[in-house]
């Protein structure tokens, strides 16, 4: 009897240690994670019956998130389109990430084709069908697919500088000046590349004060951009009569 209060104490111990012990979906989903981490607490979360189908469906979908993040695309796929046939739930999340895994894998044709069958409330699968449809070098097509992303959500700042990229490349240059402009609105990860790209044009033109004031401008995004510091340097080669105040 002397040694109970010792154990219970013990046991006391042990049990908020086990309740704060990541489950395998909290390890499954972030994608902080490493790729086999994931991988092995999605399996686990899979193969557990303490997880409902549906729940095992989308440890699934992020497994295969996994293996593309380790270039094992053909494991990625399997699981995606196991997912897309076993639940309409997960159909449209499932055929969105077959797609995109497609179109990493350069397989062009079959993930527009996959993608055009996806959704998502985001507007990402059309957002991923005018990617690759860009890289098939159907602009105007891929134009039509990141409209139909804007208009599923207005702020979709990726979606404006790619339909910028488009349409620059349709020769449509003031469209494409004014998506860049509306992605450095909506103040995204793209704003500091819309930045150089508008810089790049007025380059082009020989807008030297522009180009600069664009390039600067992606500098303080991002200080260490390549391209625009490569921009900002070449303005400063090519324009001596360039302010010195601007020459910085």
């Amino acid at each position: 009897m002397r040694c109970a209060p010792f154990v219970l104490a013990i046991l006391m111990w042990a049990v908020p240690a086990v309740a704060q012990a990541p489950t395998d979906m909290a390890v499954c989903r972030p994608e902080s994670e490493t790729p086999d981490q994931r991988i092995e607490a999605c399996t686990k979360a899979m193969e557990s019956p303490l997880y409902t189908q549906p729940a095992q469906l989308d440890a699934q979908v992020h497994r295969g998130k996994a293996w593309r993040d380790k270039q094992n695309f053909e494991k990625a796929i399997a699981d995606f389109q196991h997912v897309a046939d076993a639940s309409p739930r997960h159909f449209g999340e499932a055929l969105l990430e077959w797609g995109v895994t497609l179109r990493r894998m350069n397989r062009l044709e079959e993930a527009v084709a996959i993608l055009e069958r996806a959704s998502s409330p985001s507007g990402r699968s059309h957002y991923e069908k005018g990617l690759a449809l860009a890289d098939l070098i159907l602009h105007r097509q891929a134009v039509t697919a990141f409209d139909v992303a804007i208009l599923t959500n207005h702020n979709y700042g990726a979606a404006y500088f790619q339909r910028g990229i488009a349409w620059y490349r349709l020769g449509d240059e003031a469209r494409a000046m004014e998506d860049w402009s509306d992605t450095i609105r909506l103040g995204g990860d793209e704003a500091a590349d819309a930045h150089v790209r508008r810089g790049d044009n007025w380059l082009r033109k020989r807008e030297w004060n522009r180009a600069v004031l664009e390039y600067e401008s992606a500098l303080k995004l991002r200080p260490h951009h390549a391209d625009a510091r490569q921009g900002r340097d070449q303005v400063l080669r090519d324009a001596p009569e360039l302010p010195r105040r601007e020459r910085r």
